[in-house]
């Protein structure tokens, strides 16, 4: 296992997870939450929609970015499981199944065309996704490069 390019992707997860957080405020800023309809996971119907209305392209950008930081939190994850890595490979499942229930949040959002209860909740799983991440990151990089040790 290379922990350096670990340490990296975790970088561009945390990147990444910041990035769809501040998307999402400006979903809501520009009262684009739903731009795409309520037929989550598509988008008016379809995966990949017309992205020339403003709404539509920060609504689709906010679900892209937040699944790329999926994808990152995931390789992270067996990555560390498939190398014995236990300890860190548990930070690494925790912060998955907090991304997990903050993007099945964002559906009930939308489903539920924009509950307040549920918005926040969406918001603070984010957050609690990212602090996760941002731990796993740290402690990535202390081993990556010998940080901690005397």
């Amino acid at each position: 296992m290379d922990a350096k390019r670990l340490y990296m992707v975790s970088l561009a997860s945390i990147t990444l997870m910041a990035l769809t957080i501040v998307i999402g405020g400006l979903v809501k800023a520009h009262g684009a939450g739903l731009a795409c309809g309520t037929d989550w996971p598509h988008c008016n119907g379809v995966l990949i929609p017309d992205l020339t209305d403003r709404g539509v392209l920060l609504e689709y950008m906010h679900r892209v970015v937040g699944g790329l930081a999926y994808l990152t939190i995931a390789y992270i994850a067996l990555t560390l499981l498939r190398h014995g890595e236990r300890g860190l490979a548990s930070l690494a499942l925790a912060a998955l199944a907090a991304i997990t229930v903050q993007v099945l949040l964002g559906m009930a959002v939308v489903r539920s065309l924009l509950d307040q209860y549920l918005v926040a909740a969406h918001l603070s799983m984010a957050m609690a996704s990212l602090v996760g991440a941002t731990a796993l990151t740290v402690l990535l990089r202390v081993r990556a490069t010998g940080a901690c040790r005397g």
